[in-house]
């Protein structure tokens, strides 16, 4: 048997952004704590805290607001990493270029343990992780050739156009 090894960290990496997110239900909203507690916890330089425009909006209008609910209102910086804070939403993000999954993995653990040490979070409604490639190519057509991918819409095959692909996988009550 053959032993295939795939490479840790690619040579000309396509991805332009990485993210692992979690939507939930809590005590109190998350963005009037986590902030200060995430911010002296971990240790890294150059550590910033940055409002978003969307934390000018008044809580409860965001609370009422099923497209607001779960929007990040903050923005930590931590070196290679980003951590957006909603009222209601946590995700840990790589900045560019990508660190690699096994660094982003660690991050991303280590942020989630603080956050269930503080058992703030009720309820988990929603988990994601998500990557956004770009595959160089002189056309759309030529991207979509690089890719193992057969597309169609009806019966309509998509060849040349722009698209977006989401995959939701339900399991145990999420999605």
């Amino acid at each position: 048997m053959t032993v295939v090894r795939l490479p840790k960290k690619l040579k000309n990496e396509p991805l332009i952004d990485a993210i692992f997110g979690v939507q939930f239900s809590s005590s109190v909203p998350a963005s009037s704590i986590l902030p200060g507690i995430l911010f002296s916890q971990i240790m890294k330089p150059n550590k910033k805290i940055e409002r978003l425009p969307i934390a000018d909006i008044p809580f409860q209008i965001r609370n009422a607001d099923p497209v607001l609910r779960f929007q990040h209102l903050l923005r930590l910086h931590f070196g290679d990493f980003l951590v957006l804070i909603g009222d209601s939403s946590l995700s840990v993000a790589s900045v560019m270029p990508y660190i690699g999954w096994t660094a982003f993995k660690l991050k991303i653990i280590e942020v989630f343990q603080l956050i269930d040490d503080m058992k703030i979070i009720e309820t988990i409604d929603r988990y994601s992780l998500k990557y956004v490639n770009i595959v160089a190519g002189d056309s759309i057509a030529e991207q979509i050739d690089k890719i193992n991918v057969d597309i169609k819409v009806g019966k309509h095959e998509l060849k040349s156009e722009t698209f977006n692909v989401r995959v939701e996988i339900p399991r145990d009550n999420l999605s």
